[in-house]
């Protein structure tokens, strides 16, 4: 079965929405649809054929000003520091 670019398109952008943490529903899912119906109109009105890596470019592009990604919550980078003894200077 023979995958068309939209659908490529469309299946990224809707993986790379979920992945980085988007709820993903129909609003969603129209939107995304949109844009990439918009990003084939406009690549294919250049006359020449669809550079699917231009394409891709666009259409994240496009992505990031239209939905607001929740931040990535990383653990810190290093461990809590604590003042700890090992018992050399305790006096018994």
């Amino acid at each position: 079965m023979i995958i068309m670019m939209s659908e490529r398109l469309l299946r990224r952008a809707l993986g790379y929405l979920r992945l980085s943490g988007l709820d993903i529903d129909t609003a969603v899912e129209r939107s995304v649809l949109d844009i990439v119906s918009q990003v084939i109109a406009e690549e294919a009105s250049r006359g020449e054929p669809i550079d699917e890596t231009t394409a891709f470019e666009r259409l994240m592009a496009q992505l990031e000003t239209v939905f607001t990604l929740p931040e990535p919550s990383l653990p810190p980078v290093t461990p809590v520091m604590e003042r700890g003894s090992i018992g050399y200077g305790d006096v018994a």
